[in-house]
């Protein structure tokens, strides 16, 4: 069974950004980074998406980067991280996962 290709990490945070890159490249998978205002170029071989955020800004970025990956044709789940947001509210965005913070 073939593993992740590439996740993709958006936070606006830089040091969650940053955290969360650290924790997938050591366990081996390629990560890449797009920082805020950046152009979101997820590549053929994103294997899963991860943003974290808040409130209506972090809804936006999943409701587009939701909006990209179907346009492309890209499987590729998307797993929310983000504060502020009901569990409700990131799915109805297009989150597949939601991890809420404490």
């Amino acid at each position: 069974m073939p593993g992740l290709s590439k996740v993709i990490v958006l936070d606006p945070d830089a040091r969650a950004r940053r955290q969360v890159q650290l924790g997938f490249e050591r366990e081996g998978l390629a990560t890449a980074v797009i920082a805020p205002g950046a152009p979101l170029e997820l590549g053929d071989d994103a294997g899963l998406v991860v943003i974290g955020g808040v409130d209506g800004q972090a809804l936006e970025v999943v409701r587009r980067v939701r909006g990209l990956l179907d346009i492309r044709g890209i499987d590729a789940p998307i797993v929310f991280a983000g504060r502020g947001v009901s569990r409700g509210e990131a799915h109805d965005a297009g989150a597949d996962e939601v991890v809420l913070q404490p």
